[in-house]
């Protein structure tokens, strides 16, 4: 590994037009040499390299030698310099290696991810790999680079070839994409179609083009989505708030929009929704004895509900608090004022315990309005205020 940083920080050093020196070669060598490891097939390519490079500076040098040997043949002088100066260029491995690099970088390209993991939740999310991504003008620019330098190099040909057919299959998918998001009858598709269509797109998640990256955020949208979803309905732990804001990403899903859980979540956002209604609706104010608000708020025949005389109650009678002070001027302070408010809860919580213990006495047949008609094993709702018992059927909200 610490070669491979020392190899790394040399191509760098002389990168950006700064060739290294032949001192720097032969250091780099002789680091391969010291190494406590063997590696064979690097070794020879250096040792390989090092001798066409001193091949190389021997015939320059006699070349050099010789020069005044060509004083009459110009042209034959000028072929011979060029010769040696094609030859130098070869030399320059930094474009190579880096091509190799890009190359091997997205021809083992692969999606990476995370764990999602809460509360035993071993889901995982893909990472974003935007900047690692390249488009297809890109990987044509790069192939056609490849083909420039190859010079009918059969490990670069390969290379070449296997990019080419990267590049196909991403043309495909990419009208795959575009297909699938302009056709209108693919919306509410679902996730099981959305994953087919998945696996098959994934293969060319490397690149980024308009219609595999929106198909790409697309699906990782219903897959949230969905995910949330399930966890709602297999917990069963959920508020109408919470449905609300599902109902909105789903509704924000090309995937998911008009699909089977999109419906059984509009039907359970509707159940609870009208739970909540008839549970509301036991707190608006009325003239029915079992009004909770009207004990809450201190009705005055408490005593005989409990006795089994109730009066019904006049509809023009007020039972706002602040019409029960009519004599407040009688209250010379707020401490007076308090412990009345105080005496008036506490003689209320007294009768409501009276209460709860007499209905708890009471069968459900003295109290539903079915007269004792229904079995006394059917189903039953308490009130939480005054544990009256009710038959589910008989109850009006």
């Amino acid at each position: 590994m610490s070669f491979f940083f020392l190899f790394r920080n040399s191509l760098r050093k002389h990168a950006n037009e700064h060739p290294a020196d032949i001192k720097d070669i032969e250091k780099l060598e002789q680091s391969i040499e010291e190494l406590p490891c063997t590696i064979l097939n690097l070794e020879f390519n250096v040792k390989n390299y090092m001798k066409r490079i001193g091949d190389w500076r021997k015939r320059c040098s006699q070349f050099l030698m010789d020069a005044v040997d060509y004083t009459d043949k110009y042209d034959q002088y000028i072929d011979l310099v060029k010769k040696l100066i094609e030859e130098a260029d070869d030399f320059n491995m930094l474009d190579k290696c880096h091509w190799l690099q890009c190359a091997h970088k997205i021809l083992a390209w692969v999606p990476k991810y995370k764990s999602a993991s809460k509360s035993g939740n071993q889901n995982t999310v893909e990472l974003d790999q935007t900047k690692e991504r390249w488009k297809l003008k890109e990987l044509i620019e790069l192939i056609e680079k490849g083909r420039s330098i190859a010079e009918n190099d059969v490990k670069f040909q390969k290379e070449i070839d296997a990019l080419n057919v990267m590049l196909n299959i991403g043309h495909q998918n990419e009208c795959v994409a575009q297909t699938f998001l302009r056709d209108e009858k693919n919306e509410g598709i679902g996730m099981e179609e959305a994953e087919k269509l998945q696996a098959t797109l994934e293969v060319s998640y490397w690149m980024t083009e308009e219609y595999t990256d929106k198909f790409r955020s697309e699906y990782k949208l219903a897959r949230n989505v969905y995910d949330t979803a399930q966890r709602l309905k297999e917990n069963e732990n959920y508020t109408l708030k919470s449905l609300n804001d599902l109902l909105f990403k789903i509704g924000k899903s090309f995937i998911l929009k008009n699909s089977i859980i999109h419906s059984d979540m509009e039907r359970l956002h509707d159940c609870v929704q009208n739970f909540c209604r008839q549970i509301c609706q036991m707190f608006v104010p009325s003239a029915s004895y079992y009004n909770i608000v009207e004990i809450l708020n201190g009705r005055d025949d408490l005593t005989e509900l409990i006795e089994g005389v109730a009066t019904p109650l006049i509809l023009v009678d007020s039972l706002l608090f602040c019409d029960n002070w009519t004599y407040i001027e009688n209250f010379e302070s707020v401490e007076q004022l308090t412990h009345h408010v105080d005496s008036l809860y506490e003689q209320q919580r007294r009768l409501i315990i009276t209460l709860r213990k007499l209905n708890e006495v009471h069968s459900i047949g003295e109290m539903c309005l079915c007269s004792g008609a229904m079995d006394m094993d059917n189903s039953f709702i308490r009130c939480l205020l005054c544990h009256a018992k009710f038959h589910c059927t008989f109850v009006k909200f």
